[in-house]
């Protein structure tokens, strides 16, 4: 657990047990008693805490492997917003609130850790033909054909003359996403039309490497 105490440093706190000589056992309880005040450190208002938690999956029953994940953020909201966190919670210690503008940017930034560790480990045809689908549905949800035309069908026909040496079902996904590409800004008229479809064919029926 990570912890930024506001102001950037801890606090000081008192707790005075007015009935130390009936808790120790000595004599019963009376208000003549000495109360006794003990400090303590404590974690001020105001700070901030980051819950960082890990599991050995394989170790799970099989059953909760892939579910540990859902049921741990269960946990954590229902202390968000019942219980507290740590000792004296009756008191209102350990009353947190989630940050859930931190917490978005901070699974977004690791969804694109994952996603570039995902695009680095693929093998360069893979790899290519990812960036080049992740390009065309951009532009393609961008609602702006006209403007992206000329680059979609370059970065394209680039690919094609490229995938010549690659293997057969790199080539195969690739005229799959070149049907749909083409669908998207046109094939074009007569001649051009004919080549681009000769393209996709010659790519198709190329022998198996």
């Amino acid at each position: 657990m990570l912890v930024r105490p506001a102001q950037g440093a801890l606090g000081l706190d008192i707790l005075t047990p007015h009935y130390s000589h009936y808790y120790q056992g000595s004599e019963p309880p009376h208000d003549a008693g000495q109360p006794t005040p003990n400090v303590f450190l404590i974690v001020p208002p105001e700070s901030e805490f980051g819950f960082q938690v890990d599991c050995v999956a394989p170790r799970l029953p099989a059953e909760l492997r892939s579910r540990w994940r859902e049921l741990l953020e269960s946990a954590f909201n229902h202390a968000f917003d019942w219980l507290g966190f740590g000792a004296k919670t009756a008191l209102g210690y350990g009353q947190m609130s989630r940050d859930d503008t931190r917490q978005k940017a901070e699974s977004e930034e690791r969804s694109r850790r994952r996603e570039a560790e995902r695009v680095a480990a693929l093998p360069e045809e893979a790899r290519k033909l990812d960036e080049l689908r992740r390009f065309y549905t951009q532009q393609k949800e961008s609602g702006r054909p006209d403007r992206v035309t000329v680059e979609l069908r370059g970065r394209l026909a680039a690919l094609l003359e490229e995938a010549e040496t690659w293997p057969h079902a790199a080539r195969l996904e690739l005229t799959a996403l070149a049907t749909e590409i083409y669908g998207f800004v046109g094939w074009g008229k007569g001649k051009k039309k004919n080549q681009r479809r000769a393209v996709l064919a010659a790519l198709r029926d190329q022998p198996k490497t």
